[in-house]
């Protein structure tokens, strides 16, 4: 999943865990994709779930900060095309595209439909953006991670502009500030995304297969038999 689903969800299942600090706990769900700027491998910061677990007897006052990680952890547990393949009749799609959907493209679908329902809510509300609050805050668990007070600076930084006005456009920028300018991945996501955005014939069952997939239940379901 990307940056802006994560948040999302991590926001909506959030009265399943009740943290005490809502902001550290949406800081922790959106914090092991700093290793893009941290120059990192995707094991160094998307640890097994036990070890995560283990940080909540370990560090019991940042335990806000271990939930939000733990969601991050369990929601890329998520086979994003698999859930949308069962969602959407995968004939008809692969007719349409003819090629089967690869798991960037269902990532992009994932966050498109999200930074599309945060604009269409934007309008609703007279263009008044809902506050995207995270704490932002260097601690004990980044440190121990590996994670430099600095590159958690540059990378909250980054993080409060773009979720201030989730955009496609700010998705771009915020890439350009982590580094993925050149990331083949990345360009993959920009190119899959933009050319969604001028086909309408393919994007209408797109989102609706995206609604379908119900990830928020998905994501309820794992917390759950987490404990």
């Amino acid at each position: 999943m990307n940056l802006y689903t994560h948040y999302h969800l991590a926001r909506r299942l959030e009265w399943l865990l009740r943290p005490d600090d809502p902001a550290d706990y949406a800081w922790g769900a959106v914090i092991p994709d700093i290793r893009y700027l941290a120059g990192m491998p995707r094991s160094q910061t998307h640890v097994a779930i036990a070890e995560v677990k283990s940080w909540l007897e370990c560090f019991p006052a940042l335990r806000s900060f271990t939930q939000g990680y733990l969601v991050h952890c369990l929601l890329d547990q998520i086979d994003v095309a698999g859930t949308l393949e069962t969602s959407f009749p995968m004939p008809l799609l692969q007719k349409i595209t003819r090629r089967k959907l690869s798991q960037t493209q269902a990532t992009m679908l994932v966050e498109y439909y999200y930074l599309r329902d945060a604009r269409e809510n934007c309008a609703r509300q007279d263009g008044a953006s809902p506050a995207a609050v995270i704490s932002g805050k260097h601690n004990a668990i980044l440190a121990e991670l590996g994670i430099r007070p600095e590159q958690t600076e540059d990378y909250a930084w980054a993080l409060k502009e773009y979720l201030a006005v989730p955009t496609l456009e700010n998705a771009v920028r915020l890439a350009r500030r982590l580094g993925l300018v050149d990331d083949s991945r990345f360009e993959k996501y920009l190119g899959a995304a933009q050319s969604l955005q001028k086909n309408r014939l393919l994007l209408l069952p797109m989102m609706w297969s995206v609604r379908n997939g119900q990830f928020e239940r998905r994501g309820k379901r794992l917390i759950r038999s987490y404990g």
